[in-house]
């Protein structure tokens, strides 16, 4: 475990990284076969191991408090103990999601010389969990001190002790022995191993067609999520869990049936499931710390578990191959748009968001014309909509400088991929209704989040205000980071109305004019929202909308430059100018 050299990679392996070449190429091209994704496991097993030297390492820098180094000493020996008699139990639980959130956490705070007090302390003693649970799972006696958080014990792929302590204990002592294991404090024994306080690890396997799917339910290791500390336990109830289990059964006979290289490399990648809270709208993430986890609320149906499912795991493998290999130049100060997020997103975020989505595509490619009658819409409806906007990204950040060979190549398989899915056609009224989301989403997000230069908006103010023809100059832009995320008044009508084409949306509280337009009623919707505007400039929801009812390239494209502008001319004269008046000025400069 301690001595891992990296040797000079090989020819046929990309510059600086241990990743073959051929495995890039197949893993660019959609779900990988068992080989490739055991190739990503043992990378992430050896940047596991990694880490958990770096954590030796600052602990013997910065060990310090009620974790002192005798005792962190002799959870690392009880580790080594355990990988000489069976490393592959010592690999199983590093390669444990939480641990390696936990670590990658523990890591950095260790390196920024962390406070001395008991949160702390017990955060850095998780290392003794692991090695217990280690221990346990291998049959070795050991006695060891081990943190509590929120009164649980958590021995990562063994299960937890459920303690009754109040929150100023932070350590307690587990004991392996012949006659079973304990858990005490000050002497006295608090659980056992085959008392009420202790619940296993949460398993349940999946199978259909002879493909099976064994996955952990974590629902109570403190390290579980996806945070910055330890989290309160949220165990499932029985019920909810059987509930889980069956839809996960229906998922994965979806998977099995209609997507067999999905469901082979779930079956060879996905380790944990962390349900979500029941509160809240539904949603799934993953962690770069985390590869095999998956954190997600529960699904209306089977079709979207399964979507969520694979859409979860590319994030696991592009994470892993980022581990491997760059896609691109770094710059934290540029940010990009991403046709699914409010919010600006860093280069490798939309890299992530196309990865992901493509392979949404595809599974509704094959999946739509499949499901049950009353869903048919829905799932034609996802289909374009992932499809166009995945398009749409692609399209953006294909031009960059900053993608190197190795992200141009990523970006056209999967460009190859998307253009396979796009000649099946979806019907024109739905197809047209979801353009129209993707140019309203748009739209919305370049007026809150894109800010023309200020000397460039000062010199088109001065030419209109003297009533000069507009400058042939560029207006620079910067996409902002401070302003809060946002969504269109329009999607949801926009939604209804590609759902149900021939019906208007059945929402009284909605604005006229985002009616106006929705029902294609554009010259109403106009009117309205340049009424709006008189009344608040300041109105984003109403320069979108603008934007979308005119025929006007410049608000469709650049409606940040003529908001701009009318802010400019409103600060220095008190007018508010009419915003088509202003469009059309600005027209002729880009004629």
């Amino acid at each position: 475990m301690i001595d891992h050299a990296v040797d000079a990679p090989p020819r046929g392996e990309l510059a600086g990284s241990p990743l073959p070449i051929e495995v890039f190429t197949e893993i660019c091209a959609g779900p990988v076969a068992r080989e490739a994704m055991d190739t990503l496991l043992r990378a992430e097993n050896a940047e596991r191991k990694q880490l958990l030297l770096a954590f030796v390492q600052e602990m013997h820098r910065n060990g310090r408090g009620e974790v002192p180094l005798a005792d962190f000493d002799q959870a690392w020996q009880l580790l080594l103990r355990v990988e000489d008699e069976a490393p592959e139990l010592v690999a199983d639980v590093i390669m444990f999601p939480a641990v390696g959130l936990w670590l990658r956490r523990a890591v950095e705070r260790l390196s920024h010389d962390f406070a001395d007090n008991a949160a702390n302390r017990a955060e850095i003693g998780v290392v003794h969990a692991v090695a217990a649970a280690a221990a346990v799972r291998a049959g070795l006696p050991f006695t060891i001190r081990v943190p509590v958080a929120h009164g649980v014990v958590s021995l990562p792929t063994v299960g937890r002790f459920d303690l009754p302590v109040t929150d100023a204990v932070d350590f307690v002592q587990v004991a392996r022995t012949a006659s079973g294991t304990t858990l005490s404090l000050a002497g006295s024994t608090l659980a056992t191993w085959d008392g009420d306080a202790f619940r296993a690890a949460r398993r349940h396997r999946a199978a259909a067609a002879g493909v099976r799917l064994d996955v952990v339910f974590d629902d109570a290791d403190p390290h579980r999520a996806f945070a910055d500390a330890p989290t309160v336990p949220d165990p499932l109830t029985d019920a909810e869990f059987e509930r889980w289990c069956h839809q996960l059964d229906d998922a994965w006979s979806v998977l099995v049936d209609w997507h067999p290289g999905y469901a082979s490399e779930l079956s060879a990648g996905l380790l944990s499931l962390v349900p979500l809270t029941r509160e809240g709208r539904l949603v799934g993430a993953s962690s770069a710390a985390a590869f095999g986890a998956i954190a997600l609320s529960e699904k209306p149906s089977a079709d979207d578990l399964a979507d969520a499912l694979v859409h979860e795991l590319q994030h696991s493998k592009l994470n892993a191959v980022l581990e491997l290999v760059s896609l691109h130049e770094a710059d934290e100060r540029r940010h990009f748009y991403a046709p699914w997020r409010e919010d600006p997103r860093p280069l490798n975020g939309v890299l992530h968001g196309i990865y992901a989505f493509a392979s949404v595509v595809e599974f509704w490619h094959a999946r739509r014309r499949h499901v049950p009658e009353h869903r048919a819409a829905e799932a034609d409806f996802v289909f374009a909509l992932r499809a166009l906007q995945v398009r749409s990204a692609i399209e953006d950040v294909a031009g960059t400088a900053r993608l190197n060979e190795w992200g141009r190549l990523f970006l056209a398989t999967v460009s190859r991929r998307l253009a396979a899915c796009e000649v099946d056609l979806t019907p024109a009224h739905r197809a047209g209704a979801v353009a129209g989301i993707v140019a309203d989403h748009r739209a919305f997000w370049r007026v809150r989040h894109v800010e023309p230069d200020a000397a460039g908006i000062a010199a088109l103010a001065d030419a209109w205000l003297a009533e000069r023809p507009p400058p042939g100059l560029p207006v620079r832009r910067e996409v902002a980071h401070h302003q809060a995320p946002g969504c269109s008044d329009r999607a949801a009508l926009l939604k209804a109305r590609a759902l149900e084409p021939g019906r208007a949306p059945d929402t009284p509280d909605a604005d006229a004019a985002d009616l106006a337009y929705v029902m294609g009623d554009v010259d109403r919707a106009a009117t309205a929202y340049r009424e709006r505007l008189h009344a608040d400039p300041a109105d984003d929801q109403a320069w979108a909308g603008l934007a979308l009812s005119l025929d006007s390239a410049v608000l469709r494209h650049e409606p940040e430059v003529v908001r701009a502008l009318h802010h400019e001319v409103l600060a220095r004269t008190g007018v508010r100018s009419d915003p088509v008046r202003l469009s059309g000025w600005l027209a002729e400069a880009r004629s």
